[in-house]
């Protein structure tokens, strides 16, 4: 059996909300290992029309 990971779905899910709904960026950082979660850029009228798949 392997050994259960360090960072849950469940953290990633949380620092993704966080990130989004303060758009700020969220650094998890494990011994020497980073992970960063940057949200998405707000699209502006300046920015056209946005053709990218919805997020879930």
């Amino acid at each position: 059996m392997s050994a259960p990971a360090l960072v849950r779905k469940q953290d990633m899910q949380r620092a993704a909300e966080v990130a989004k709904a303060t758009g700020c960026r969220v650094e998890i950082r494990i011994g020497e290992t980073v992970i960063t979660v940057i949200p998405d850029e707000k699209a502006t009228k300046e920015s056209g029309v946005d053709y990218s798949r919805p997020s879930l």
